[in-house]
């Protein structure tokens, strides 16, 4: 599966904790359990994938799923500050999860596409200044 990615502009700050000339996350991300820091301010873009699904984050629901459509994506995976990864399947998708207490998962990475992302759904962190 090969996913395009297109770079959008949040509709108002209060839609998005980015900063809508740059379209970079104007706030820290973190992992929604522990706190643990995924991005510092300024280090990823907005972008936009509209039939990606990834799997529910919560244990209580295994079979749920959620489709995600914006994401912060960082094209560099040292960008991160701490981050995790699950191991492929069989579709070339690596899940990205936190670090510190496994909780996933929070974004992808497809190893088939040509421009490499590391993408985290922007709704499924929290954010701080």
């Amino acid at each position: 599966m090969t996913l395009a990615v297109e770079q959008t502009l949040p509709i108002s700050k209060k839609d998005s904790p980015t900063n809508e000339t740059m379209d970079t996350n104007l706030q820290k991300v973190h992992c929604p359990r522990c706190n643990c820091l995924i991005y510092r301010q300024k280090a990823a873009v907005k972008s936009f994938y509209p039939d990606f699904e990834m799997d529910s984050i919560k244990k209580s629901d295994p079979t749920a799923s959620l489709t995600a459509v914006h994401y912060w994506t960082v094209y560099n995976n040292m960008h991160f500050e701490n981050i995790g990864f699950t191991r492929v399947n069989p579709e070339g998708i690596q899940y990205l999860i936190c670090a510190d207490c496994d909780l996933g998962p929070l974004g992808f990475f497809d190893q088939k596409t040509p421009v490499k992302s590391y993408n985290i759904a922007e709704n499924r962190v929290k954010y701080t200044e």
